[in-house]
């Protein structure tokens, strides 16, 4: 503005600072004046910098130019010394000669530029030149010394000399020669400090005698080149002028907490004894630079928080009397780390990627540190850290504390929760006999049942303990009859361990204890069983007062942790973890651990119970996934080498843990994990879901379910959750649920995915489904229901669907009632609902290929929010509806997922929807719907939400389903069911390879060993969908869920080992190898009688319709006498199934297909078609012998077949592999039948 002013000779004016008589001699200057302003104007508009300056320099044009050009482009050493290590860096070569001497040219002109006005002799310079090049040129390990030394350079206002740089040189050859004692050495650079300021108050001299603006006392010169505030003319004269140098190696009665970097120590040293950890007593000599001594206290580690890292140095000095804290700069550089300053008297350190590690202010020459205001100097007290390890050790009393930590001191400890866990009254004082070796007197109690059962469903703990050593065991139980089976378990375990047998077992009267099972055990180990009398429990005091010990511990570790109670199974298990690393007075202060192993445990992996920690997840990794997943610390597990981490914050409260671990806890560290062998496991029983293993390997081998553990009553089909598969307890150190498979498990709560790494897809999916919500008017908001009208509350279900190649599709969100809480005959009435059989859906599939239908699939969209309750129902706000507040209950105006009536709900709505549109369901399976006008054929077959259809009109068919229902349109049919379909000209491919491959993944046998002969089956559904070939193994083994033998398991590895040689295999439909008449459909049965001691009377058959689409295989429910009594028992319930879908074919077409049956038996083909009366089968029962009346109403023709040719001989018995692989081509279809596997 003023030089808009002055250019319009409007200045004076306006300020009226103008007399007559100047304004007519400013008249005679016009043109100047006018010029200068111009002048003025133009760069100030440009650079925009006038703030910058002081007053009087924006009146001078040359001054202002000077000035910009100083701010824009200094002529300070580090820019003469860029350009000049350009120019040397520039290689010369003939293809780029050019280009290289055009940056020559461009960097030397700007290295005139720097040089150019600077009162220099040319002798002068080329010593500054040769200094710099030997700068550039100087090996890395003095690069720190010289960049500290070129920033002193800069702050004085000189160029380096040749002289100077030999100077520095020669100095760190010195210290790093000189001596051996480093803190000798800590301020060798300070030795000097008198000469360089005589040196420097004679620069001083010398600049003073040239020509320069110079201030005056009590007054500042605008012409010099400093500012006013760093005016030291006027600055107080009764300041301290001391060098802040000095200041650093002087003592003081009052140290600060100010640190400072030196670049001439070797040796870190600190005046205060509270940032030591590990402190070591000692004296050491340490020389200042004024020729005094001091004397330190000790050595150590010191750890700093600063804003940007945390800063550990170890081996450093305690010097008390030292009135700043000193860090040596050659202890944090590295190659490649750099020191810049900036003209507002910071420096930077940062590293060779350019990230900063530190910084601070730069004052005289000293780098002052800047640190976390927050902590100061220090991360942990000493009675912080004292408490950490007091927490970190399970809340033992200092004494045990001490023994632990013997270099840490606990004398002011205090904690408030041993305060509130363990107030307790008098004990009473019991008395046993003193043992004299291991497991002489075994000490065992139950406590519980607890109130909230533990995450895992656990109720009940059982306390075993060691007499002699002191050690404690502790398993977990659902129920109280369990004590026997883990009983057992553990004494066969700590025998083996110790070499000795287990002389008495002390408990009390409880039934849990005197038992049957239990006597038995004892007699045959030759325990002696002792037992307290009745309600004196002191007279096992080991038992009772170690229940405390325990339960206490844990109470500690689950209060100090903030997590909810039902980790206490957790807490209590860790507790009996550290309860044998704990030193106890009765041992002479020795740990039970060592007396148990004899030899020392270690304490360096201990970690504060529910602490927040990272874990590293090596597995399935992509190259820009993270690394780490975050997860709440439950303890050790034993045995494995393994911490136990529950991943997210599932079932967790929303208060954090009272202790937050700094460490990363990884499975590749290592350090930290106790030492027992892997066969020194405490406790067998599932782990959490989210265990993570440490150094351990997983084993390529399947370890099968011990003979005593019992496995489910049934195998289900279509497994939707990997954990549903059968597991030993000894597959716990290489368990699916560990963490590392985690990643690829779906949250189970709606906390867990919100807290998950896929928040955000699980959070667009809980939105999509809300919006389904509310476009299909669910709910409605109402006021608080009555007590009869009881709200039943709800919960999210997670899954990622896949395409038929294991792709990721879609992530998706499901709302579900918790209807188990539904009271029958109040919030619901009728309930089934038909479920469609597989055997319609592969008819379905060779009707529509042999027509020249395109089969086609679509998925309705929230297909149970379709249909209509048939009660009054009311439900509680869902997680994450944040509509209608602060109302807080809905009544139910559509069905919701999780109902009983849903499912019976949204059927009858498709029902009437398709009815309208002229399909009608069939009578023989009320999930495959027809159309009755044979100009418009149609087929389709429904699975609960998802409709698989073929027919003339399929457009239409699509367009006016859509009218009734929210529909994705999912086209040609590639994948359904777990099954993948392929649709070829000559015939309709079912494949279930991924199916199987997830088998074999679970079971850890993808490379295990091939074999040609099927034998057994672990999946039913497997065998319901494609693989008829594994129907006979897997009615075999179903007889031996309840007691198997190692007979069956090694047979359940055969069966394994064949899937991954035949997981290729294809059921082909519609290709008709057997060349049969599109007017017949045919049924193969046949029995096998007597063949095997192990499976006698086995029954099968087949349905063969242009390809097999049925087949059965089950054991017979009555005796044969003969084997044409099998063989005719075998016919009669392959006619029942001949006959079901002879009936559904003629639903569907219209169309009454012959019905032949093949058997290899002429004895039975007789009974069935003759009446006559037979001796040897009067006493078979009459309803078998329905099968006449289909032959005399000629419904039914029976024709024999040779039993090498009889395919479903292979679902009756085992059979050699040239007769199974002649089967197998007829029953799968043209296909190579070779082993593969992977």
């Amino acid at each position: 503005m003023e030089s808009i002013l002055t250019l319009k000779n409007y200045y004076g004016l306006v300020t009226n600072s103008e007399t007559p008589e100047e304004t007519a001699d400013n008249d005679k200057l016009e043109p100047r004046r006018r010029q200068r302003a111009a002048a003025l104007l133009k760069i100030n508009c440009i650079v925009r910098l006038g703030n910058k300056f002081y007053v009087d320099s924006k009146k001078d044009p040359a001054e202002f130019w000077r000035l910009t050009q100083e701010f824009f482009q200094p002529k300070t050493i580090q820019n003469q010394t860029t350009y000049l290590n350009k120019i040397f860096s520039t290689q010369l070569n003939d293809e780029h000669i050019r280009e290289n001497m055009s940056t020559i040219l461009e960097n030397t002109l700007h290295l005139r530029t720097l040089f150019c006005g600077l009162t220099i002799s040319p002798e002068d310079l080329i010593d500054s030149v040769i200094a710099m090049w030997v700068i550039i040129n100087i090996p890395e390990k003095f690069k720190t010394t010289m960049e500290v030394w070129l920033g002193k350079c800069e702050v004085e206002k000189k160029s380096p000399s040749l002289d100077d740089t030999w100077e520095v040189i020669r100095k760190f050859l010195q210290r790093n020669e000189n001596g051996t004692d480093p803190t000798n050495q800590a301020l060798a650079a300070l030795k000097n400090q008198k000469q360089e300021n005589n040196n420097l108050r004679n620069q001083n001299k010398r600049r003073q005698d040239r020509d320069y603006p110079k201030c005056a006392p009590g007054w500042h010169n605008p012409l010099t080149k400093h500012d006013e505030s760093e005016c030291n003319f006027l600055k107080d004269k009764n300041r301290n002028s001391k060098p802040v140098k000095s200041l650093v190696v002087s003592t003081s009665k009052t140290p600060t907490n100010q640190i400072i970097l030196d670049s001439g120590a070797t040796t870190s040293m600190f005046n205060n004894s509270d940032l030591f950890t590990n402190f070591t007593p000692n004296t050491q000599t340490i020389e200042l630079a004024d020729g005094s001594t001091i004397h330190s206290a000790g050595t150590g580690t010191v750890k700093i928080e600063l804003p940007h890292c945390f800063l550990e140095l170890k081996n450093c000095l305690l010097v008390k009397s030292l009135a700043y804290n000193l860090i040596s700069l050659g202890a944090i550089m590295k190659p490649n780390f750099k020191i810049t300053t900036n003209e507002n008297k910071t420096f930077n350190l940062q590293d060779q990627n350019n990230d900063l590690i530190l910084n601070g202010t730069y004052n005289s020459g000293n780098f002052e540190l800047s640190v976390n205001q927050n902590t100061a100097l220090t991360v942990k007290t000493t009675n912080q850290l004292a408490k950490i390890l007091h927490q970190s050790a399970g809340h033992p009393s200092q004494e045990h504390l001490k023994t632990m930590f013997p270099n840490n001191n606990f004398d002011n400890l205090t904690c408030e929760t041993c305060s509130l866990a363990k107030i307790t009254k008098t004990p009473f004082k019991g008395h046993f006999p003193t043992p004299e070796r291991k497991l002489q007197f075994v000490h065992a109690d139950l406590f519980g049942p607890i109130e909230t059962p533990s995450n895992l469903g656990y109720k009940y703990c059982l306390r075993v303990m060691d007499g002699y050593s002191r050690y404690v065991w502790v398993v977990f139980l659902r129920t109280k009859s369990d004590v026997g089976f883990h009983l057992q378990k553990l004494f066969n375990r700590i025998e083996c361990q110790s070499n000795l047998k287990i002389a008495n077992f002390i408990s009390d009267n409880g039934t849990e204890f005197k038992n049957q099972k239990l006597n038995q055990l004892f007699e045959s180990k030759g325990i002696t069983h002792l037992t307290t009398a009745p309600y004196t429990p002191q007279q096992n005091p080991f038992a009772e007062r170690g229940n405390q010990t325990t339960t206490t511990k844990g109470r500690c570790l689950l209060i100090d942790s903030g997590l909810n109670q039902t980790f206490w199974a957790e807490a209590v298990r860790t507790a009996a973890y550290l309860e044998n690393l704990t030193p106890k007075k009765v041992l002479n202060l020795s740990t039970p651990y060592q007396q148990w192993y004899n030899r020392t445990p270690s304490y360096k992996h201990l970690q504060p119970f529910g602490c927040k920690c990272v874990f590293l997840n090596n597995i399935q990794l992509g190259k820009f996934t993270e690394r780490g997943s975050e997860g709440i610390f439950l303890g050790y597990e034993e045995g494995h080498r393994a911490y136990r981490i529950l991943e997210g914050r599932t079932d967790v409260e929303p208060s954090s843990p009272a202790i937050t671990s700094p460490k990363t806890i990884s499975r590749e560290t290592e350090t930290g994990i106790l030492e027992p062998p892997e066969n020194e496991l405490t406790n067998k029983e599932n782990i959490l879901p989210t265990t993570t293993l440490q150094n351990q390997k997983t084993k390529k081998h399947y370890e099968w379910i011990p003979e005593n553990c019992p496995p489910p009553k049934e195998i289900h089909g279509e497994v939707g959750d990997p954990r549903n598969i059968i597991e030993s307890s000894r597959r716990q150190k290489h368990s699916a649920n560990y963490a590392m498979h985690s990643l690829e498990e779906d949250p189970k709560t709606y906390q867990q995915a919100m807290n998950c790494n896929l928040s955000d897809e699980w959070s667009k999916a809980i939105q999509t489904e809300l919006n389904n919500m509310e476009r299909h008017c669910v709910w409605s908001p109402t006021t608080t229901p009555s007590e009869v009208e009881k709200p039943l509350s709800t919960t999210w279900v997670f899954k990622r669907k896949t395409d038929e190649n294991g792709n990721l599709n879609k992530f998706k969100a499901r709302l579900c009632v918790r209807g188990f809480h539904q009271r029958e005959g109040l919030d619901y009435g009728d309930v089934f609902s038909p479920t469609g059989r597989l055997t319609s859906l592969r008819l379905l599939l060779t009707l529509c290929h042999t027509n020249n239908f395109p089969i086609e699939q679509m998925d309705v969209k929230c297909a149970f929010l379709n249909g209509k309750p048939d009660k009054e129902l009311y439900i509680k706000r869902p997680d994450g509806y944040n509509k209608y507040e602060p109302t807080e209950y809905f009544k139910l105006n559509q069905s919701l997922y999780g109902l009983k009536q849903s499912p019976w709900c949204w059927h009858k709505e498709l029902k009437n929807a398709l009815s309208t549109m002229g399909l009608c369901p069939s009578q023989t399976d009320p999930c495959l719907f027809y159309s009755p006008n044979s100009d418009k054929q149609m087929l389709l077959y429904v699975h609960v939400d998802d409709l698989i259809f073929g027919g003339s009109w399929n457009d239409e068919f699509k367009t006016t389903i859509k009218t009734h229902f929210d529909m994705d349109e999912l086209g040609r049919i590639k994948y359904a069911l777990g099954i993948r379909i392929s649709q070829k000209d000559e015939y309709i491919s079912l494949i279930q390879d991924k199916f199987i491959n997830n088998i074999l993944q679970e079971f850890q046998l993808t490379n295990s060993r091939h074999t040609n002969c099927p034998l057994p089956s672990l999946l039913q559904y497997l065998v319901q969908c494609t693989r008829p070939d594994l129907a006979f193994e897997t009615s075999f083994l179903s007889q031996y869920l309840e007691n198997p033998k190692d007979l069956h398991y090694n047979a359940v590895k055969h069966v394994l080992a064949y899937l991954n040689s035949t997981k290729h295999y294809e059921l082909r439909l519609g290709q008709n190898i057997l060349r049969q008449s599109d007017k017949s459909i045919i049924a193969f049965t046949d029995s096998d009688w007597g063949g095997s001691e192990g499976y006698k009377s086995f029954s099968a058959s087949i349905i063969y319709y242009h390809g097999v689409i049925g087949w059965r295989s089950h054991k017979q429910k009555v005796v044969s006498l003969s084997s044409a009594e099998a063989k005719y028992n075998a016919m009669t319930k392959g006619t029942q199934d001949l006959q079901w879908i002879s009936n559904l074919i003629f639903e569907t077409t219209n169309k009454r297909k012959q019905q032949i049956l093949y058997t290899n038996n002429q004895s039975a083909i007789s009974i069935a078609s003759n009446h006559i009366y037979h001796h040897g089968t009067r006493h078979v029962n009459f309803r078998l012998h329905f099968i006449r009346n289909l032959i005399e109403e000629e419904n039914l023709k029976i024709e024999y077949l040779d039993t090498n040719k009889m395919i479903a001989d292979s679902l009756t018995k085992n059979n050699n592999y040239l007769k199974s692989i002649n089967h197998l081509r007829l029953i799968f279809g043209n296909q190579d039948l070779s082993s593969k596997g992977v």
